[in-house]
């Protein structure tokens, strides 16, 4: 009794010899704390990069950090504007569109006066959204879109942009035009 009483209740707990014991006031076998030991993680088996590929290498928390702000900068990238209307002081029963998904910037739509007003060669018809400029040239203009269709006569019928300001081009007095499907780049 009296090697007992300094073990108080603990003598009288059911040892478990296995890790997947779950009963409450069980006591853990000696042996389990070995199988424990062989488990624990070895330190210099822990890495604080992102490039190693041998099997049995455990990731350190810190490259948790590097890894989440890969992760945001990659869905900055990709993030979506959604359709949005070309701006302008021209009344126009159509617009079109742009949508900006990541650096590429897509087109659509049809544009037409709501007076069934005539385009002019290289006139100002409206403005794309803030942060939708064309990265890159082709001679004078920055972004070259081409109509589908036209209702005018002439030939090459487009629209270009330059900065932010969209403008006509053709050599017919169309009244209107779809655009047809064109995407860009931007920085």
């Amino acid at each position: 009794d009296k090697y007992l009483r300094p073990l108080k209740d603990a003598a009288f707990k059911t040892v478990a010899n296995d890790l997947a014991t779950e009963k409450e006031g069980s006591v853990l076998d000696a042996r389990q704390g070995k199988a424990l030991n062989d488990l624990k993680l070895n330190i210099a088996k822990v890495i604080n990069n992102l490039l190693t590929t041998e099997e049995g290498f455990a990731l350190d928390a810190r490259q948790g950090k590097v890894l989440d702000d890969k992760i945001t900068e990659l869905n900055g990238k990709l993030q979506d504007s959604g359709w949005l209307p070309m701006t302008s002081s021209v009344a126009f029963a159509n617009k079109p569109a742009f949508r900006k998904i990541g650096k590429t910037v897509y087109v659509k739509g049809t544009v037409r006066y709501s007076d069934n007003g005539i385009f002019r060669n290289d006139e100002a018809i409206g403005q794309i959204p803030e942060g939708f400029e064309p990265s890159s040239t082709y001679g004078q203009y920055e972004c070259i879109i081409p109509f589908a269709f036209c209702s005018g006569s002439g030939t090459d019928e487009r629209i270009y942009i330059t900065g932010r300001n969209i403008y006509f081009a053709g050599t017919s007095n169309a009244r209107d035009g779809i655009l047809a499907s064109s995407c860009y780049l931007t920085d």
